[in-house]
Formats: C-alpha cells, sequence, structure tokens
C-alpha cells in the first residue's frame, strides 16, 4: 500500500501543472476491506527534526573521498565535520526541494519532506542533502589521527573454522531462511510460546515468515523433510545467527551466533553427534578440567522441547550453558516429515572466543 500511495503521488503531482487551474486535484474517498474510508491522494509533507550537531559530523571529510573514489574510507582521509549553521544547510536544503526552518538558537532545523521526494525517509537523508548541495568537491581530506587495519571479526572468524572443521567430519552445509512460522519456532519443536524470546513480524507476507527464528533447527528438519530420498546417512548442518528478544538491548532483541549439526540414519546416531561435540571441544582447546562439566551434563537426562527424554543432555563450559545434544523426539519429526531418527546437537558458539 505504501509503495502504491508513493507512485499515485508522483503521479499526480506531475499531472497537476497540466490542470485546467495547475497544481489543483480532486481528492477520492478510498474504502478498504475493513469498511475504513481514506481520501487520496495524501499530499501533506511530512517534517523532521534534523540537529546541526548531526549534519556537521557526517558530512565531513571522509564522505568526500568515499564518494569520489567510490569505495570505502581510505587511511589518508578522516571524517572532519563541518560547521555550518543552521541557516546556511536550510538555504543548502532549498536547492534540494525541501523547505527548512532554523530555530531560535540556530542548533537545529525543521524539514519539510513534499510528497515528491519519498526518498527522504530519515535524517540521514537530510544530511546527504545537505553534503550534495554543499558541494562534495568543496569538502577538503585530512590526514588521519590515527592509522587502522580492517580485519575480519573474531566471531566471523572462528564461524569460518568452524565450518571448515564440521565438513571434514562428513557433514553437508545448508543456508535456511531467518524467517520462519511461528508454529516452526515453537508448536512444531514442543516448546511453549512465553511471548518473550521470539521476534515477531507486524504484518508478514504469509505463515512461513510471522517471526525470526530462535533455534537453527527447525530449519535443518524442514530441509532434511524436503530431502527425505536422499542416500543414508544424512548429515547436515548449519552455523548462522538466531534472534532473541532482550529488554536490555537499545532494539530489543540481540543476535546469538550457533552451530546445529544433524544426523538422520536408520538408527538415532547419537554416538555421531557426541563424537563431533568431542572433535569441536579439541580443535577449540577447551581445557580437560573445563571438559569435564559437559561430560557430566551428558549423563544426566534432561526433558525439554525438541528431545527425547532419556535421550538428551545439556553442554556445559565453565558452568555455563551453551548448548544441547540428543535424539530428536519422534512426534517433532512426524511434524516435519522426516521418516528416519535423527540426533542433533545445537552450541552457542560466542562463549569459546
Amino acid at each position: 500500500m505504501q509503495q502504491a500511495n508513493i507512485v499515485l503521488n508522483m503521479v499526480v503531482t506531475m499531472f497537476s501543472q497540466h490542470c485546467e487551474t495547475p497544481f489543483t486535484v480532486e481528492p477520492v474517498d478510498v474504502v478498504d476491506a475493513l469498511g475504513n474510508t481514506t481520501a487520496t491522494p495524501d499530499l501533506g509533507c511530512r517534517t523532521l527534526p534534523v540537529g546541526m550537531e548531526y549534519v556537521n559530523r557526517c558530512t565531513g571529510a571522509w564522505l568526500a573521498a568515499t564518494l569520489r573514489t567510490g569505495c570505502s574510507v581510505s587511511d589518508t582521509t578522516r571524517q572532519t565535520g563541518l560547521a555550518l549553521t543552521a541557516d546556511k544547510a536550510s538555504q543548502l536544503l532549498h536547492r534540494m526541494q525541501l523547505s527548512a526552518t532554523p530555530d531560535a538558537a540556530g542548533t537545529a532545523m525543521l524539514v519539510s519532506v513534499p510528497p515528491t521526494r519519498p526518498d527522504v525517509l530519515n535524517v540521514a537523508d537530510v544530511m546527504e542533502d545537505v553534503a550534495i548541495a554543499y558541494g562534495f568537491n568543496n569538502i577538503t581530506s585530512a590526514v588521519p589521527a590515527t592509522i587502522t587495519t580492517g580485519r575480519a571479526q573474531p566471531l566471523n572468524t572462528l564461524s569460518d573454522l568452524l565450518r571448515v572443521e564440521v565438513a571434514l567430519a562428513g557433514f553437508t552445509e545448508v543456508l535456511t531462511w531467518v524467517l520462519c512460522s511461528a508454529a516452526d519456532n515453537f508448536d512444531n519443536l514442543g516448546l511453549p510460546d512465553d511471548g518473550t524470546t521470539a521476534a515477531v513480524v507486524a504484518n508478514p507476507a504469509s505463515i512461513d515468515v510471522q517471526a525470526v527464528r530462535v533455534s537453527l533447527l527447525p530449519g535443518v528438519l524442514r530441509t532434511l523433510g524436503h530431502n527425505k530420498d536422499a542416500p543414508l546417512p544424512i548429515r547436515l548442518f548449519e552455523l548462522g545467527d538466531v534472534v532473541l528478544l532482550d529488554p536490555t538491548r537499545d532494539v530489543g532483541a540481540r543476535n546469538v551466533r550457533r552451530l546445529l549439526a544433524l544426523t538422520c540414519n536408520t538408527k538415532a546416531g547419537f554416538e555421531v553427534v557426541h563424537g563431533l561435540l568431542d572433535r569441536l571441544m579439541e580443535v577449540l582447546n577447551v581445557p580437560a578440567h573445563e571438559q569435564n562439566g559437559y561430560h557430566s551434563a551428558a549423563a544426566q537426562p534432561v526433558h525439554a522441547g525438541p528431545w527425547l527424554p532419556g535421550r538428551v543432555a545439556d553442554v556445559t563450559l565453565r558452568g555455563k550453558l551453551v548448548g544441547r545434544m540428543g535424539v530428536v523426539h519422534p512426534d517433532v519429526l512426524a511434524r516435519f516429515d522426516v521418516v528416519h531418527p535423527c540426533s542433533a546437537l545445537e552450541l552457542d558458539i560466542e562463549p569459546f572466543l
């Protein structure tokens, strides 16, 4: 609907100059399926408060260098913000078809976004328009105060190394969707939905993309269900992120990097995932006294969710729960259309950094 309104506004505003009375349009009432009446087109202007501290800080030398070279920031440039006043920035925005009114203190301005500028979504777009009107070539480069060297994040480096190690153990990597149905997240795994675990999509396009996954197991089981005719044994793994709600984070959720390995055969193959865990502990250089934690936990049955009671164990590291392994419950396999017994291991990766 939003895209349709944007197209409608653009067409109406362009053709309105050819009307008998220029720039005059006649609104039409549209009644939706719920009986709500809306007058279209809506040609009202949106307003955005923009602080000059943000504009001056972001429109620095690094922006000019990046746009000139078409690449990332180089070692010979650094961010040196401009010193534009609100009055000067308002004059520059008028060149970009944006009306801006500076405040009395001159530290901020109120930008009016017309319907002809649907590309302006937030203050970052206003900052970019200020830089374009000012002129990228007018922003000078400067020597950086410090020199840094880019490298991969340690978590990504560890993930790549683990992918190789699990593949060498005979497992095939799969990539599944981050979004899944609410049923796959909880009901199909035999887990209760307490409403405080999964991030839910507000307006999903279908039931298959209702929420963000909280476990890698549903995606791998769904993949296995679509390939149940493959020759046995089937060994699959995935290393990716799940998303868990977290009220302590500014966005209300956090990403957790996990590894899931699953084996499917005529027998459950619990010893296969247990052997893989031993191998991972070895290559991750987990000391023997810390490995004792997961061995003792492995001997204690845990009754939870998708696992077969008595054939599931917690995996701990320095007394902290970092994963779980076990035989997948037959009822769970039936919901994903898997016809052979399976065992799986799901492990948090970040505690091993």
